[in-house]
């Protein structure tokens, strides 16, 4: 099948590359016009979201004319449904899991999940992404796979303001952060796994002086406006910037 992806960052290439293993690919870089736009039954879209992620991707299909366009990026709840019924075409949600720096391996580990406002949209979309070797599951519809996607990132971000406020605590009160945080936890973990249970087991963060870094976590916390975890994330973030403004030392931020 014939496929563009767009986006020629991460996410993108690594996409494109996995695609390559069942369906003929054409990445595109939207810095870079092509021209022509090439026939395609399938559309990738692979970039970051923005206040004009929606325009955008209704002008791509528009353009491009697809049978089916597939959004990997990661976007606020409600934006594929909103996409496809302004358009009147077929649009699902599949987010991407994994490490940036392993994103070609992670695709070709993970679940590939598959949100759609048809449930005759997400089967054409499992298929397609299953016939380049990818593990598939649909969800329901595209506000749960959204949804998903935004919470596992901000679980991750409130993963690393407990470790933070854990190192804090210990060093007000003089107590051994490595014992106290990391040692503990290993070897929580260690005993759980032992005895058949390590759905109890904890992650363990890299202690990182400075705000919440990284690409992902507290952009995708201001796609989720009325979740109050998610408020407490940007604001204790924000603390952490103060924080560093005021110290005047350099910034290493947590990725």
């Amino acid at each position: 099948m014939r496929t563009v992806v767009l986006g020629d960052g991460l996410v993108g290439r690594a996409l494109a590359k996995v695609l390559r293993g069942g369906h003929e690919v054409y990445l595109r870089d939207l810095d870079k016009p092509s021209g022509k736009r090439t026939q395609t039954e399938v559309l990738n879209i692979c970039f970051p979201y923005a206040e004009t992620f929606c325009d955008a991707v209704c002008g791509y299909i528009k353009s491009y004319r697809p049978e089916l366009t597939i959004i990997h990026s990661t976007v606020p709840i409600g934006t594929t449904r909103a996409i496809a019924e302004r358009t009147k075409a077929a649009v699902v949600h599949s987010p991407v899991n994994g490490r940036h720096c392993e994103l070609e391996r992670a695709m070709q580990t993970f679940t590939k999940i598959v949100g759609a406002t048809k449930a005759h949209d997400a089967s054409v979309a499992a298929q397609f992404l299953a016939t380049a070797g990818m593990s598939v599951s649909v969800f329901p519809s595209c506000e749960d796979t959204e949804a998903a996607k935004l919470l596992c990132t901000l679980r991750y971000g409130l993963d690393i303001k407990f470790q933070k406020e854990v190192k804090a605590f210990c060093e007000e009160r003089q107590l051994s952060f490595g014992h106290v945080y990391g040692l503990w936890t290993a070897l929580y973990d260690c005993g759980y796994e032992g005895m058949g249970l390590d759905v109890f087991s904890r992650p363990i963060i890299e202690d990182m002086r400075g705000e919440i870094g990284g690409t992902c976590v507290i952009p995708n916390a201001r796609m989720l406006p009325e979740f109050v975890p998610a408020h407490e994330l940007l604001e204790f973030n924000e603390t952490l910037q103060e924080s560093i403004q005021n110290s005047g030392q350099p910034c290493l931020t947590s990725k």
